[in-house]
């Protein structure tokens, strides 16, 4: 049943009505999708050519059992400030007043507040009970002209978040600064999904509280991560620790920091220091993304100090130390290796500092993936200046990397690191508060199967989730499903051996079988089938595994003796689980 909330706006004689949709959800996704008995965020989006003449009056018709709270705000980090863990303020809507009437939010809006570039953002704190269903939201505006705007968006409610701690660590990348009293709407609503950490891709600020103060409230870990060439760079920018006070001699370089030990080992220990302000972060990440060509090979990066260069002819035995532009020429594979072989060092010299000083605290590295096919043969390698293969022993605990790409690139990279480092991909739902296109991708199905996709391809062991600023209802829906279902299988499938399911059963259609898992571990295997489409799936599946007697449905709980064909019906974006044994 489709429920609509319409709401009665008395206008002058003179008004007209404009018949564009002036406004949306951000993501651009419909419909938009909230869970019920949740406090969460939400965000309306207005185009660029939406320009009301003067003052606006705006209201929007929630249907019953939505209230609103109030407008989520942040503080801005002075070292990065353009990172936001809101929409862009400078494009954002500040209503001059509120007024709740019933289901209906009244705002005023001064003179200019969505003469925006590309967008404007109206984010709002909402207090959901309604019952699940389809609904719209009417959405009408007034200008000083009496020119009116109107639309309706669909909004599906959907039941509860499940409230399941995974058991797999499910990581949210956060961006630190929103304020401390939305804090509470903000943990509440990632750990209803399910999530369990929450990692920092900035550093701590003295006197502000982050997520990471929440920790005891809600039993989360945190992490925080750095680049490499930011450590450093933040000594030549705010003076040498004590130990090394009056040293004129500092390159302040990589290379240099791991050929001299001891400058290492005060640079970073002070430098994580200033990381966590002296707050409980249980993980520590490595984020080596410097490279040796970015561009596609065109443009050479890396460590292009007089030091590094002398050291880079010397690793060669060149002639002579070469310009940037010689080694773009003449030296591009070289550059490559010695700049992976210089990430290893320089994370093998920071795990020697962890255990040292910070040993209970997890040693991680973030990266691409391992690029092995086709055009993008070898990839990570010249675009992060990571050799996945020297990395397994550089008293790194996890390994993480990702996103937008095919399960088999994961399942290559994760097979590569298989008893060396454990591995958690990364997958992005939005990179930034502009991400408006692409919304299949984002909707509540798509994204779910996306991250079971990934945890699947990477032996189930967790999942690594990208923009957790203001996680919307949908991602929300999304992670929870995709918790369900890791806390489903992951006693099985983390220590399993994945297998072809080929070996195990056939299946028609036979284009089916890319979407089946198969893992092996005692005696028993683990089939998993996936409908990765928009519209319901049958598969007919027929055990050919002549030893196997027992099915176990998995979601059930039911077992039965194998039969000669199992016939499936998968909802969209649903998956199957059996045991066979």
């Amino acid at each position: 049943m489709k429920k609509t909330v319409f709401i009665v706006l008395l206008l002058s004689a003179v008004s007209s009505i404009a018949g564009d949709a002036f406004c949306n959800w951000w993501p651009h996704q419909t419909p938009a999708a909230m869970p019920t008995g949740l406090t969460q965020f939400m965000t309306f989006t207005f185009p660029e050519d939406f320009r009301p003449a003067g003052t606006l009056k705006m209201t929007i018709a929630f249907p019953v059992g939505i209230e609103f709270l109030d407008f989520p705000t942040a503080w801005t980090n002075p070292t990065k400030p353009d990172i936001f863990a809101v929409p862009f303020p400078p494009q954002t809507a500040v209503p001059s007043a509120v007024e709740q009437r019933g289901d209906a939010l009244v705002l005023q809006f001064p003179a200019g507040s969505f003469e925006k570039s590309p967008l404007t953002f109206l984010p709002l704190i909402l207090k959901v009970a309604t019952p699940p269903d389809d609904y719209t939201v009417a959405v009408t505006a007034q200008d000083a002209n009496g020119v009116r705007h109107e639309t309706e968006l669909a909004l599906k409610i959907y039941p509860p978040l499940s409230g399941e701690r995974c058991k797999r660590p499910l990581i949210v990348w956060n961006f630190q600064g929103l304020d401390e009293k939305h804090l509470p709407v903000y943990m509440t609503a990632l750990t209803a999904a399910g999530v369990n950490a929450l990692y920092e891709m900035r550093e701590e600020t003295p006197n502000r509280k982050s997520a990471a103060d929440f920790q005891e409230q809600y039993n989360t870990l945190h992490g925080t991560a750095f680049f490499a060439e930011r450590i450093p760079r933040h000594f030549a920018d705010n003076g040498l620790p004590p130990e090394l006070a009056g040293r004129t001699d500092i390159v302040f370089d990589t290379a240099y920091m791991v050929d001299h030990p001891a400058v290492m080992e005060a640079f970073v220990k002070h430098y994580i220091d200033f990381l966590t302000d002296g707050k409980n972060f249980s993980a520590v990440v490595y984020d080596a993304e410097r490279g040796a060509f970015k561009a596609r090979g065109t443009r050479i990066v890396g460590d292009l100090t007089p030091y590094s260069l002398n050291r880079f002819a010397a690793r060669f035995a060149l002639a002579e130390t070469p310009t940037p532009e010689i080694i773009t020429e003449k030296y591009r594979s070289e550059w490559v290796q010695y700049n992976c072989e210089l990430t290893r060092d320089f994370a093998s010299g920071v795990a020697a500092v962890m255990k040292k000083y910070f040993p209970d605290r997890a040693f991680e590295i973030y990266s691409g993936y391992e690029y092995d096919n086709s055009i993008d043969k070898g990839l990570s390698k010249i675009q992060y200046a990571v050799d996945w293969n020297l990395m397994g022993g550089c008293g790194l605990d996890t390994a993480s990397f990702g996103y937008f790409v095919q399960p088999s690139l994961l399942r290559r990279t994760a097979d590569a690191m298989r008893g060396k480092l454990t591995v958690i991909p990364a997958e992005m739902y939005a990179e930034t508060f502009n991400t408006v296109s692409d919304a299949e991708r984002m909707s509540v199905g798509r994204f779910t199967i996306r991250l079971i996709e990934c945890c699947l391809a990477t032996y189930n062991r967790g999942i690594q989730i990208w923009m957790g600023p203001l996680m919307h209802g949908g991602a929300l829906i999304a992670v929870d499903r995709c918790n369900r279902f890791v806390n489903l299988t992951c006693d099985f499938i983390s220590d399993a051996t994945g297998v072809e399911p080929q070996t195990i059963c056939s299946i028609s259609p036979r284009d089916a079988i890319r979407e089946c898992y198969a893992f092996r571990k005692n005696g028993k295997t683990m089939l998993v089938f996936l409908n990765t489409r928009s519209t319901d799936r049958r598969l007919r599946v027929k055990i050919t595994d002549t030893n196997a007697k027992i099915l176990t449905d998995v979601i059930t709980g039911e077992n039965s003796p194998v039969p000669p064909l199992l016939t499936l019906r998968l909802e969209p974006y649903a998956y199957a689980v059996y045991i066979v044994e």
